[in-house]
């Protein structure tokens, strides 16, 4: 579980700095093409890529949890079990 742990957020910090990453490229390159001597286009888009990551990480987080197997606990010696939460009516 800590590598899964570790894993996923490692994947979330990619996915961040490729977001901002990118929005912080694009913004450079609208700002040199449009000659002004000020950076309006990577600030608006910098801090549009806000929420945009904020979105992306939550999505990603839900799509990353929902691939993950639950953990496995010995019960008997030999046989294996899912852990179930208390929802599953298996208990």
């Amino acid at each position: 579980m800590l590598k899964a742990g570790l894993f996923g957020g490692l994947l979330n910090g990619c996915l961040i700095v490729i977001i901002l990453g990118i929005a912080l490229g694009l913004g450079l390159w609208l700002d040199a093409a449009a000659g002004g001597g000020k950076r309006v286009y990577t600030i608006v888009l910098v801090l549009a890529s806000v929420p945009v990551t904020l979105a992306a990480v939550f999505f990603f987080s839900r799509w990353l949890s929902a691939r993950t197997p639950p953990p496995m606990v010995e019960t008997e010696p030999g046989r294996e079990d899912f852990l179930e939460d208390s929802n599953s009516g298996n208990n």
